[in-house]
């Protein structure tokens, strides 16, 4: 009996000190990417450590995989495995993406930790560096930064806006292609294509637009769907709820390549 008892102890002991050092075991990462030869491929080194005692991690499984804060449902990295570099706590990966532009590298780690951290970088054709416009505010979480708003509550009262996509006459448009919401309200975009080609509507500035619609002409066969994004196939229908937090003038657009240049733009004024 107390040699059983005994035993017991030990064990619990043992298992009491194995769960402290799993809750205290926080991994640290540093991500320093630089393009490869081939275009939009990056290649990666990541250095873990201990965050707490700054002792290298080896023996780790790493997936390393990649999505755009801004877009978050739309542009997505398959994650691949890191192999271990020649340093103690180093790993490699690859990274082939969509498009330049602010990315969240997420490292998700098991074996002896399980654990995950996020970079955000933002890569460019001849470089990549840490990223300041987003970053995650939670551990394995970001956040998306919208300049138009936010994604709306459809539990919540909302102006119903009826957007209409087509072709004519050599041109693409909305219709009606410009808006006048009160900030604060929310808007139930319903977005219906009469036309016999897809179209997109996107809702950001102009600014914005303009310099991801050329990022899509580097992919043309992209699509969106994203709380402030939607692709509508012909005689399709499709909404978007959205509720305007802050003043000024937005855009909503096409970025399929060569519609916007058609045309295929609106404006919204938030007063």
């Amino acid at each position: 009996m107390i040699r059983t008892f005994i035993i017991a102890l030990q064990l619990l002991a043992i298992a009491a000190s194995v769960g402290v050092d799993a809750a205290e075991v926080r991994a640290k990462a540093d991500v320093l990417c630089r393009p490869a030869k081939e275009s939009l491929h990056y290649d990666c080194v990541i250095t873990l450590t201990n965050a707490r005692t700054k002792a290298p991690l080896t023996g780790v499984t790493l997936m390393v995989g990649a999505g755009m804060p801004s877009m978050p449902m739309a542009h997505n990295v398959r994650p691949v495995k890191a192999e271990a570099g020649s340093e103690a706590g180093t790993y490699r990966a690859r990274l082939e993406l969509e498009m330049t532009g602010v990315w969240a590298v997420r490292l998700d780690l098991s074996g002896p930790l399980r654990d995950r951290v996020v970079s955000v970088l933002r890569f460019e054709d001849d470089k990549a560096a840490p990223a300041t416009a987003a970053s995650p505010t939670q551990k394995g979480h970001t956040h998306a930064n919208f300049s138009a708003g936010e994604p709306g509550d459809r539990r919540r009262p909302a102006q119903v806006i009826q957007v209409v996509m087509r072709e004519g006459d050599g041109k693409m448009m909305f219709i009606p292609d410009r808006l006048e919401i009160r900030k604060g309200d929310q808007a139930r975009f319903i977005l219906r294509n009469d036309g016999l080609l897809d179209h997109e509507f996107v809702l950001a500035t102009t600014e914005e637009n303009i310099k991801h619609a050329e990022e899509m002409k580097k992919n043309p066969n992209m699509k969106h769907d994203d709380p402030n994004a939607r692709r509508v196939a012909p005689k399709r229908m499709s909404e978007i709820i959205w509720r305007f937090t802050k003043a000024g003038q937005f855009e909503f657009g096409c970025l399929i390549p060569g519609h916007r240049e058609a045309g295929m733009t609106g404006i919204i004024i938030v007063k």
